[in-house]
C-alpha cells in the first residue's frame, strides 16, 4: 500500500485540532503539527476567523475553514460546514490518492462516509457520529488484523492529551448498539486481546 498523504493541522485549541485530525483520518491522511513538521505535509488544514501567518507563508496548499477572507493559494470553506464537504475538499486537493472511499463495505452492510450513515439492507439507515465512522474506517483499513487500543486512540482522537481507554470503550459500546443485531454477542465489531477488529 502506498504511503498515506500527510496533513499539517493548525487550530487555536486542542478540541479543534482533534476534530480536524479526525476529519483528516477519515479522508485517508496522517497528521502532523503545522508549527513542528509542516515540511512533511502535502496540505495545511486550519480553522479560525483569520488565516494564520504560519499557514499563509507555507509552500503547501492551504485549506482553511471559517469566514476568513480568501487569499492567493488558500482555499477557504465558509461556515456552516459539513464533515463530508471538508473531506471532499481534502480529497480533491490531494488528488484523492489514498483517500477513503465514500462507501465502505463491511460484512454485507455499508458505511456512507459522506453522510455518516450505517446502511443495512431492509433496514432504515442509522446515523453514526464522525468518530464512529473513523473507528470503522480504521478497522476496515487494517482488516483482518487487530488495531490496538493505543493506535485507535491516537488515530481517532489525534493524540489529544487526556483521552483515555474508557473513552474508546464507550464509543465502541455505543457503536455496537447501532450496528450489531445482538450487541451483547457482537459479530461485526470484535474485541481482541489488545484492541479491536472486524469480524466480517
Amino acid at each position: 500500500m502506498a504511503d498515506k498523504p500527510t496533513i499539517a493541522i493548525f487550530a487555536g485549541s486542542a478540541a479543534i485540532r482533534a476534530y480536524l485530525g479526525q476529519i483528516a483520518a477519515i479522508a485517508g491522511a496522517d497528521t502532523v503539527d503545522l508549527d513542528k513538521e509542516a515540511t512533511l505535509a502535502s496540505l495545511v488544514l486550519g480553522a479560525g476567523d483569520q488565516i494564520a501567518p504560519l499557514a499563509r507563508n507555507t509552500q503547501k496548499p492551504v485549506l482553511w475553514l471559517g469566514d476568513s477572507k480568501a487569499e492567493e493559494g488558500v482555499r477557504v470553506l465558509k461556515n456552516p460546514l459539513r464533515a463530508g464537504t471538508i473531506i471532499e475538499a481534502i480529497q480533491k486537493i490531494l488528488g484523492a490518492e489514498g483517500a477513503l472511499p465514500t462507501r465502505l463495505e463491511i460484512g454485507g452492510n455499508a458505511v456512507d462516509t459522506r453522510e455518516n450513515l450505517w446502511l443495512q439492507e431492509g433496514e432504515a439507515p442509522v446515523r453514526l457520529t464522525e468518530k464512529e465512522v473513523a473507528i470503522l474506517a480504521i478497522l476496515k483499513e487494517s482488516a483482518p488484523s487487530t488495531v490496538s487500543r493505543q493506535t485507535m486512540l491516537e488515530k481517532v482522537w489525534a493524540y489529544v492529551d487526556g483521552v483515555e481507554t474508557h473513552t474508546l470503550e464507550t464509543h465502541i459500546y455505543r457503536l455496537r448498539q447501532k450496528i450489531e443485531t445482538d450487541p451483547s454477542a457482537p459479530q461485526i465489531l470484535l474485541t481482541a486481546e489488545d484492541g479491536y477488529k472486524l469480524g466480517v
